[in-house]
């Protein structure tokens, strides 16, 4: 008798899209389930998980407008079918509204039950006309929020293109950690003052199979995943350190400090200033060779003073640590004045854009003054020209990078040395007894 409800419930839905899809009018298809609601079966028996269901049924249709439908597809899966002009607009109100539904009391439990819902997300027309292809992509899109763990309210069936190329650029990143190959080349940095070196900053790149070179363009979704992006640090970071010791080794090749960007990632994976200070050592590296870059948002982790503790660490050992894009993220002036940094590196937009707004040269120059005042070193990037080059020397920027002073270069690979050719060997003698 259940499966026979549970059938005559998606036959009745499946009606009710066909007949909204032969309009014209557009809709949204939103496909829920359940999280974990098999402990919930578990615990209490199936006749009282499943009127809890059918409780939740009840509640998701409540939220729905007067020209919505609600039915209960099978198990703890739900759909809703919805007239809405802005599909996503109304998949997040909905989410907000689910969410809160889902925390209120449950007949039968006794107590308050918090459950969590997966949803996906199609529209019509917009991700297909045809029903069941909008079925089929709302049902995709849930399956993807599910595999990730439900940590998205929900997910459109046009996001998939996206999730697919985020999971490819997760997987390349991967393999070419695993099968080493990846590389770091090195852009310089000039002293504006006098055009003396400044040290480089190392840049990733990957080499596929056949020997082809990207660059973090084509791969830079992969960093949003916290396991690829430690993975990427963990190998830059031995890469650069084999590389500085080579410059040291008496190569001829100079790199000076070098910086490292350095994700917000892997500076939360347990103690990485600990880490850090023990890959230098064993690399025989001098900590005031190497640089990090971190960017503003790990200063708004509720983690912060066990971060800032790390940088005091790795400051006190000799490193630099830079604030990398300063400018336009979270940086408040109080981050400024308390956090353990040594510089600033100012974001390239406004660099790029300095000729063509004349509002940025006021605001670099209040960002150099408020630097110098607080003992900041100031390094723009992005430079391309020699005229950019001189209106930063005017606002006092201390340092710069970019295609005008030169592009980013691997470090060259040593050369054999020279081997003297073996002298002739003395032809045999015989030797009589």
């Amino acid at each position: 008798e259940q499966i026979g409800r549970a059938l005559h419930a998606v036959t009745h839905f499946r009606g009710q899209l066909r007949e909204a899809c032969a309009g014209a009018e557009p809709l949204a298809l939103v496909l829920i389930d359940i999280a974990d609601f098999g402990a919930v079966n578990h615990r209490l028996g199936a006749d009282r998980a499943d009127a809890i269901l059918q409780e939740i049924g009840g509640r998701l249709a409540a939220l729905l407008p007067g020209a919505g439908v609600a039915a209960r597809l099978v198990g703890d899966e739900f759909a809703l079918l919805l007239p809405a002009s802005d599909p996503d607009a109304a998949a997040r109100r909905l989410a907000a509204a689910a969410a809160a539904a889902l925390d209120l009391p449950l007949a039968g439990v006794g107590g308050t039950v918090r459950l969590r819902a997966a949803m996906g997300l199609a529209a019509f027309p917009e991700d297909g006309r045809a029903p069941e292809a909008l079925f089929a992509r709302a049902k995709a899109a849930l399956s993807e929020v599910k595999r990730a763990g439900g940590g998205a309210d929900f997910l459109r069936g046009a996001m998939l293109a996206r999730v697919d190329a985020r999971r490819r650029a997760i997987g390349c990143v991967r393999d070419a950690v695993q099968e080493d190959r990846i590389r770091v080349w090195y852009q310089p940095k000039l002293r504006l003052a006098d055009g003396a070196p400044d040290g480089h900053e190392a840049l990733v790149r990957i080499f596929d199979r056949a020997g082809q070179v990207s660059g973090p363009g084509d791969w830079a979704e992969a960093l949003d995943d916290p396991e690829c992006a430690a993975l990427l640090d963990a190998a830059v970071l031995r890469r650069v350190l084999a590389d500085l010791r080579r410059a040291g080794s008496g190569t001829g090749t100079v790199l000076g400090r070098v910086a490292v960007n350095v994700s917000e990632h892997s500076l939360r994976r347990g103690d990485f200033a600990t880490h850090l200070l023990r890959a230098l050592a064993r690399a025989g590296v001098a900590p005031a060779q190497l640089e990090l870059e971190i960017v503003e948002t790990v200063l708004v982790d509720q983690r912060t003073p066990e971060l800032v503790a790390g940088f005091a660490r790795l400051r006190a050992a000799g490193l630099r640590i830079t604030l990398d894009d300063f400018g336009t993220g979270f940086a408040s002036l109080s981050h400024l004045r308390d956090l353990p940094i040594d510089g600033l590196k100012i974001e390239k937009s406004f660099v790029l854009g300095l000729q063509a707004d004349a509002r940025n040269a006021p605001i670099l120059r209040a960002i150099v003054m408020l630097a110098q005042a607080l003992g900041l070193h100031t390094v723009a990037e992005g430079v391309e020209s020699a005229e950019v080059a001189d209106l930063l020397r005017e606002l006092g920027f201390e340092a710069a990078q970019g295609y005008h002073f030169g592009r980013p270069q691997p470090l060259p690979e040593p050369q054999p040395v020279p081997q003297p050719e073996p002298a002739a060997a003395a032809p045999c003698q015989s030797v009589s007894d």
